[in-house]
C-alpha cells in the first residue's frame, strides 16, 4: 500500500522516527540473569516467559520503526532525484 505525503512531512516524520528508535533502544531490556532455582529474572523480577515476551515485543517494535524509517528515507531520495530545477547553469536534480 502506497502512502502519499509531502516531502516536508516525510522529513519531519523521519526525524521523529530517529528519536523514537533511539528511545525504544534505550528503554528496551534484552539481557537479564536468572538463578537456577528461581523462576523470575533478576533485574525486572518478572517470570522468564513474560520477560521473553517483553523483549520480543520491544525488538519487533524497533525493527518496525527502522523499516518505516528506511521506506521514508528511500522515498525522499527518490523524490529528490526526480525533482529538477532550472538555473542559469542548466537543469539539475535536487539530489
Amino acid at each position: 500500500m502506497s502512502e502519499k505525503m509531502l516531502v516536508t512531512q516525510a522529513l519531519d516524520e523521519r526525524d521523529l522516527l530517529v528519536k523514537k528508535i533511539n528511545d525504544k533502544i534505550e528503554k528496551a531490556s534484552f539481557i537479564d540473569t536468572i538463578k537456577p532455582n528461581e523462576d523470575k529474572v533478576f533485574e525486572k523480577r518478572v517470570k522468564k516467559e513474560d520477560y521473553v515476551k517483553e523483549a520480543t515485543a520491544a525488538y519487533q517494535q524497533i525493527t518496525d520503526l527502522i523499516e518505516r524509517f528506511q521506506t521514508i528515507d528511500a522515498a525522499i531520495v527518490d523524490s529528490n532525484a526526480k525533482t529538477e530545477i532550472s538555473t542559469s547553469y542548466g537543469k539539475f536534480t535536487v539530489a
